[in-house]
C-alpha cells in the first residue's frame, strides 16, 4: 500500500540533472526533496499509527502491531537512504555507492544473525530499525561531504510541484503498474492454485 503511494520526486534528477548541475540549483532539489521526504514520512506515519491500534484492538496482537509501525519507519528510512543513492548516481559518483552499500550490507547481515540467538519479531524490527536509522545518518553525511549540501526552504514547494506534475508522476504510475501486474498472477492463481505438492 505505501509503496503505490510513495512519490519521489527526486526521479526528476534521472532527466534533468545536468541542466540542474548546469544552474548550480543542486542544492535546491535536494533541499526540496529532503523537505518532502519528510512530509511524506510525517503522513506515512500518521496513517501506520492508527493501522497500528487497528491490529491492536482488533486482533489483540501487540508485537504484530509494533512490528507493523517498525516496518514502515523502515520503509522511510529506506526512501531517504534512496533519495541520496540517487543524487550519487546521477553524478556518476557510483564508485562511492557501491563501496559503502559493500560495508553496510555486510554489518546488516552480521546484525540479522543475531536473530539466531534471539529469535524474537520485536528483536528483528529493532534490529532493521537501529541500522537503517544509522545508514541514513551516513549517506546523509556522504551528502554533505561529496555536495556540499546545505539545507533550504527557499522555493521548496515550487521545486517539488514541478518535479511531480512534469515527469514524476508519469515514472510513479508506470513503476506501480508494473509492480501491480508482475505480482496479480501470484494474487490471482492463489485462488485457483491447490497449495499442496
Amino acid at each position: 500500500f505505501f509503496m503505490l503511494i510513495a512519490i519521489t520526486p527526486e526521479s526528476i534528477f534521472f532527466r534533468d540533472y545536468p541542466k540542474i548541475k548546469e544552474k548550480k540549483l543542486a542544492n535546491k532539489y535536494i533541499s526540496a526533496f529532503v523537505s518532502f521526504w519528510f512530509f511524506r514520512t510525517t503522513i506515512f506515519t500518521l496513517i501506520s499509527v492508527l493501522l497500528s491500534l487497528f491490529i491492536l484492538i482488533f486482533y489483540n496482537n501487540p508485537a504484530v502491531s509494533i512490528y507493523f509501525f517498525g516496518a514502515v519507519l523502515v520503509f522511510n528510512l529506506g526512501l531517504f537512504s534512496s533519495l541520496i543513492k540517487e543524487t550519487f548516481f546521477v553524478a556518476f559518483k557510483q564508485a562511492v555507492v557501491t563501496k559503502f552499500n559493500i560495508a553496510l550490507n555486510i554489518i546488516n547481515v552480521l546484525l540479522t544473525l543475531l536473530i539466531y540467538f534471539y529469535p524474537n519479531l520485536i528483536f528483528y524490527i529493532t534490529i532493521l530499525i537501529l541500522f537503517n536509522i544509522c545508514n541514513s545518518a551516513v549517506w546523509f553525511i556522504l551528502l554533505r561531504k561529496h555536495f556540499n549540501f546545505r539545507f533550504s526552504f527557499k522555493g521548496n514547494v515550487k521545486i517539488i510541484k514541478k518535479s511531480i506534475s512534469d515527469f514524476v508522476i508519469w515514472i510513479h504510475f508506470v513503476g506501480t503498474s508494473n509492480n501491480i501486474l508482475y505480482k496479480a498472477d501470484t494474487f490471482i492463481l492463489a485462488f485457483f492454485a491447490p497449495l499442496v505438492i
